[in-house]
């Protein structure tokens, strides 16, 4: 099938996304088209200060798809994204969150409105799993909580709801996930990243089938 038939997907996320991007791509090939922000040998550099490929936090996403949908040759009819893990980092001296819940509210409502408004479809992404423990040891100079992971998601998805946006339940997959899931702070082990493009490519998949798109 010729690609300009397929589905067209922009994905937006982090560093996560960054690892699994490749795997996914692979899987949805033939199935959807799926478009990334450049700068991925930018963004690779640091992992944990987000440029090029890595959207950062959700006011970073909010100023990029202000942007992006501004473009005339933005072609894709759904955009599937995700922001959290830069928005709950904490500074272990004042306790301060990078992006506190209320601001992270305000801003997926109006990443929403611009998509919506620009006639594409959103999915969300839940964001994926903290191990404080683990992230003190690897991460000392920044602070996350899986408590912030729990907070953040529960009101992302009520945003969400409220919406009727579809949810991929990111979070919940890979919490059920066996075995060693990290390969530092936050990234995953090589299985983990493969197991979750398997996971997002069957609901993506299943989910264009159920709408019948084909743009």
């Amino acid at each position: 099938m010729s690609t300009k038939n397929l589905p067209r997907i922009f994905w937006i996320g982090d560093s996560v996304a960054l690892h699994y991007g490749p795997y996914l791509a692979q899987y949805l090939h033939g199935i959807a088209e799926i478009e990334v922000r450049q700068g991925y040998l930018e963004a690779i550099k640091n992992l944990d200060h987000p440029r090029g490929q890595n959207c950062g936090d959700s006011s970073m996403v909010l100023g990029f798809v202000e942007v992006l949908l501004r473009r005339p040759e933005f072609r894709p009819a759904w955009v599937f994204f995700n922001c959290g893990l830069h928005d709950i980092k904490t500074d272990p001296a004042s306790g301060q969150r990078q992006i506190g819940p209320e601001n992270y509210t305000k801003n997926l409502k109006k990443i929403l409105r611009l998509i919506l408004e620009a006639g594409k479809t959103p999915v969300w992404l839940t964001t994926t799993p903290v191990d404080d423990v683990r992230h003190r040891r690897y991460c000392p100079e920044v602070h996350r909580f899986r408590r912030d992971v729990d907070a953040y998601n529960e009101k992302a998805r009520e945003v969400m709801e409220t919406l009727g946006v579809v949810v991929f339940d990111l979070h919940g997959f890979t919490s059920r996930l066996e075995g060693e899931l990290y390969k530092d702070h936050v990234h995953f082990t090589e299985p983990i990243r493969r197991l979750q493009a398997a996971y997002l490519a069957g609901r993506a998949q299943g989910l264009l089938q159920n709408e019948g798109t084909t743009t």
